[in-house]
């Protein structure tokens, strides 16, 4: 006889955020470094992505993370946000 289906709902009590790079100020090298590590992304991918500016390196994070992520990229002279992300 076949088991029957299981459904589970996630509950989730914080609303997701994203870290946006908005602009990537006057230590390009460090930003696409800080991007690299922040994303894992290959360098050359890093260094697209925040050319791209403003534009969302992580997104669907908790505060925490979001905030932590943009600590990382203001220390490396980028300007950055938190801003409502979305989960994927």
């Amino acid at each position: 006889m076949a088991e029957p289906d299981t459904h589970v709902t996630l509950i989730c009590d914080e609303e997701p955020h994203a870290a946006v790079l908005t602009r990537v100020g006057d230590r390009p090298l460090d930003v696409v470094r800080a991007v690299r590590r922040l994303t894992g992304l290959s360098l050359w991918s890093s260094k697209v992505l925040a050319s791209q500016a403003p534009i969302i390196v992580l997104d669907g994070l908790p505060p925490d993370l979001a905030e932590r992520a943009v600590s990382e990229l203001v220390a490396a002279g980028a300007e950055a946000e938190v801003r409502p992300g979305s989960w994927k």
